[in-house]
């Protein structure tokens, strides 16, 4: 239980630096780099010991498994955002009406 947690925590603190340094937007673009970095990186720090090297492997899942789900999240995000652009541009490429884009 011990190893699944620290796998758990490697994997979450992973992702909260690779956040705070980039942004999620672009974890979500680059997230098989950084899944592979990661699951083989990761690795290297913890050899020596057997159950290192669990922690490793282990948290290596618990990070593309997060790493997707935050990409699914990332791409919902973007589909449910609704451009309301009400500017001089629009008012004047629509002839002077102004025209709402949640119309049905």
């Amino acid at each position: 239980m011990d190893i699944l947690f620290l796998a758990f925590v490697s994997a979450v603190s992973y992702i909260i630096i690779l956040v705070k340094v980039f942004s999620i937007r672009f974890l979500a673009k680059t997230q098989v780099i950084w899944d592979c970095l990661f699951t083989f990186g990761l690795p290297f720090l913890f050899y020596g010991t057997y159950s290192g090297m669990a922690v490793a492997f282990i948290s290596g899942v618990f990070f593309s498994i997060m790493t997707y789900c935050i990409s699914f999240l990332v791409k919902l995000e973007r589909k449910s955002n609704v451009s309301l652009r009400d500017d001089a541009t629009t008012h004047s490429q629509n002839n002077g009406r102004y025209s709402s884009s949640l119309r049905s």
